[in-house]
């Protein structure tokens, strides 16, 4: 199929459409997974996944850059997605862009998770296990884990702990970079454009060189209604295949019990060759009550494409008075990049 996508792709030149292209990439993964939890058990058990990306992109004489990506494993979710409903992204996305400034639009990150790094440093899973334990901050206002986790203990919490996606996930974002820097503006409405106050995010980062180390840098804050996140992370990339980097954000709740919780996070990696190992650790920390964990991850390229993979995550919740609850999980298998 690729191949024929691939035969089939559009070069066209006209007065205002310089050229096109359109081109299509895929991965399946294939393995098992399992885990324990105090609030149930996930039996050992086959874990098979595949996504296929159309992305479509052209440039016009005057030099605006220009494209479009469809990804099939959540668009065909979605009962036709951006197909058949133009107020939800469907798993699309599309974006134009002149010089340093950009205007994406659909299934994409708003200000705070484009700017600030994440601590999965190196290394990858195929049930993601190094990234869903109860501590880890993928640019959301609590971790899914430690919902579970903290909610099976009696917490309560606010409706949603997404920083992206609390509403309809139809995200339109700017960025602008010059040099080394970059400043991002998002705004995500609520599912039918009336009623909630829109989710809006402004966010700056920084990029460059420092005695041989590539450093990566990001503070943000977004808010909506009743609640706000803010935080800064850096990263750090050494020549010799070593990284490492910290994160810390602050969230505001007003509408729940505890109305701050705070989160840090630090990670290392290490790449060379065909083998690359992650570790990352993090904390949510609220007044009597705490979720944290640390995951795992290990991947080694067998080249043409295809990776074996395996990761592990930790997760525990504490509250005052109430007691602790664990959990954890892992998987291992193979990735086909297309």
């Amino acid at each position: 199929m690729k191949k024929l996508l691939l035969a089939s792709t559009a070069l066209v030149a006209t007065a205002g459409f310089a050229s096109a292209e359109v081109t299509t990439t895929g991965w399946a993964e294939m393995g098992i997974f399992g885990g324990s939890s105090d609030l149930g058990d996930t039996d050992t058990q086959f874990f098979t996944d595949i996504e296929v990306t159309f992305t479509m992109t052209g440039e016009t004489d005057t030099g605006i850059s220009f494209g479009a990506a469809l990804d099939m494993e959540d668009g065909v979710g979605t009962g036709g997605g951006a197909v058949n409903n133009n107020a939800d992204d469907g798993g699309a996305s599309m974006f134009v862009s002149f010089g340093g400034a950009t205007l994406t639009m659909g299934n994409t990150d708003g200000a705070y998770d484009a700017a600030v790094p994440e601590m999965a440093l190196a290394g990858g899973s195929i049930a993601d296990d190094e990234t869903a334990h109860a501590g880890f901050n993928d640019g959301s206002a609590l971790s899914g884990e430690a919902v579970a986790l903290l909610g099976g203990l009696g917490v309560a919490l606010p409706a949603s702990s997404r920083v992206d996606g609390r509403e309809d996930g139809q995200i339109a974002r700017f960025d602008y970079t010059v040099s080394s820097f970059g400043f991002h503006l998002s705004a995500e409405q609520d599912g039918d454009g009336a009623g909630d106050e829109p989710v809006i995010g402004v966010g700056f980062t920084y990029g460059g060189e420092f005695g041989g180390a590539t450093v990566n840098a990001g503070i943000a804050h977004q808010k909506q209604d009743e609640w706000s996140v803010t935080g800064f992370g850096i990263t750090g990339t050494m020549a010799s295949g070593f990284s490492a980097g910290i994160t810390y954000s602050q969230v505001d709740f007003s509408d729940a019990d505890d109305d701050e919780i705070d989160h840090v996070g630090i990670g290392i990696g290490y790449e060379m060759n065909a083998l690359a190992i992650g570790f990352n650790y993090g904390k949510w920390d609220a007044e009597g009550a705490e979720a944290s964990g640390y995951g795992l991850a290990a991947a080694y390229d067998l080249g043409g494409g295809l990776v074996f993979q395996a990761g592990y995550g930790n997760s525990n919740a504490d509250v005052d008075g109430v007691g602790e609850a664990d959990s954890d999980s892992f998987s291992m298998g193979l990735r086909m990049n297309f």
